[in-house]
């Protein structure tokens, strides 16, 4: 039986755990580095331009699209390199923390899936998650949190997984988005790539930009003034 200072203990830990993770994902989403900021990086609303997306032929703002994940729970965001939809997503985990609606946010880069040795996509997430709380005690009480639906995932870069990885952890995220519907899975990836199998996701494609967006993305860039108005 765990005494209630085990207890006491471990949800200290969870919390503890949980703010560090929160602070490091926001300084790690509100600032950026660009083609042009390449040494110093950025506010990234400083810099960012909306984002709209097409499913089939209906066309939705990125405002639009937020407001529907609580609804949706499962989308794939598809778009080419340089399409912004890595920046989209940071974006999206930002709004999310804004606007939690009870859900935890969790951000995730799924390049960093590479660098472990285990292919255990939920001891990958716990550990990303919950640093410093051992996964015996703490797997249960995370377990626990998913069948509640308490977390928004943000999963970016698919696409970036290895090809000898990239299969299996496929199917790992789309039976965990199975087994516990009552959260959010958000996962960007590149045209053309194995999460269109995944039959419980809708498929939202980054849209290309319109001569507007490009003026006022010219407009927001750190440059001379005189050279952007000549581009413009």
């Amino acid at each position: 039986m765990v005494s209630s200072s085990s207890t006491t203990k471990l949800s200290n830990q969870f919390s503890e755990a949980l703010q560090r993770y929160e602070k490091q994902t926001f300084d790690r989403c509100i600032k950026i580095k660009t083609l042009i900021n390449r040494d110093t990086p950025i506010d990234i609303l400083d810099i960012y331009v909306p984002v709209r997306f097409r499913n089939s032929s209906t066309v939705v703002d990125q405002f639009s699209l937020i407001e529907k994940l609580h609804d949706l729970k499962t989308v794939a965001i598809s778009g080419t390199g340089g399409s912004g939809k890595s920046m989209f997503m940071k974006y999206l985990w930002l709004s999310l923390f804004e606007d939690k609606k009870g859900k935890i946010p969790i951000f995730l880069e799924l390049r960093n899936y590479n660098d472990i040795t285990f292919e255990d996509f939920l001891v990958f997430l716990f550990t990303s998650i919950f640093s410093g709380v051992e996964n015996t005690d703490g797997m249960p009480i995370f377990i626990k949190m998913l069948h509640d639906g308490k977390f928004s995932f943000v999963f970016d870069g698919f696409d970036e997984v290895s090809e000898d990885r990239k299969n299996n952890l496929g199917k790992q995220i789309s039976a965990i988005s199975n087994k516990y519907p009552s959260n959010i899975f958000v996962v960007s990836t590149r045209p053309l790539d194995t999460v269109a199998n995944w039959t419980n996701f809708v498929t939202y494609h980054v849209a290309p930009m319109t001569m507007q967006d490009v003026l006022l993305l010219i407009k927001k860039i750190d440059f001379p003034n005189k050279v952007k108005s000549k581009f413009s």
